[in-house]
């Protein structure tokens, strides 16, 4: 026969029974949530750079087309002859080279535009400002002038340069 006490104690460890699987619900819907949110960043992120890939700079893209802003004008860029570094000093020096290159293209665009990896060794910057097509004009002879000094890879000094192409993108 149970007593009065014996089920309010089960009535109380009914209740923290449930305040344990709603907490580790909540736990786990957080880690859920912090889970889906490193997978979009690994989706849109190039591992090697850090710098969004051709993913988030579809993205990126397709928001400033939506926007009503200031049309976009795209840079691609290619290395000139990075295959032959790769195949010459090694796939960690290709790979050394590629995060410089970013870096320093980096340094050449406004605090607005996007550097994005495509892959292997093509970038593009995305310009979304006012007299976009200007800017990236400008932008392409900054990239090309830096370009111009030697990357210095481990011991090794390495001379690369780009061809660049440039597209204004209108509705």
């Amino acid at each position: 026969m149970l007593t009065e006490n014996a089920v309010h104690i089960g009535y109380i460890a009914l209740a923290l029974l449930a305040a344990v699987l709603i907490w580790r619900s909540g736990r786990t819907l957080e880690l859920l949530k912090l889970a889906q949110s490193k997978t979009d960043t690994l989706a849109s992120t190039d591992q090697l750079t850090a710098l969004p890939n051709r993913s988030g700079l579809q993205e990126r893209l397709s928001g400033a087309i939506r926007a009503n802003g200031p049309d976009p004008t795209l840079l691609v860029m290619d290395l000139d002859g990075f295959k032959v570094i790769n195949d010459t000093l090694g796939l960690a020096t290709g790979d050394e080279l590629l995060k410089a290159v970013a870096n320093r293209v980096k340094s050449c665009l406004g605090e607005q535009d996007l550097l994005a990896r495509l892959g292997g060794d093509e970038f593009a910057a995305l310009i979304v400002r006012p007299d976009s097509e200007f800017l990236a004009t400008e932008t392409a002879r900054a990239i090309t002038a830096a370009m111009n000094d030697p990357f210095m890879i481990n011991s090794d000094t390495i001379t690369v340069k780009a061809s660049i192409g440039i597209t204004a993108i209108h509705e």
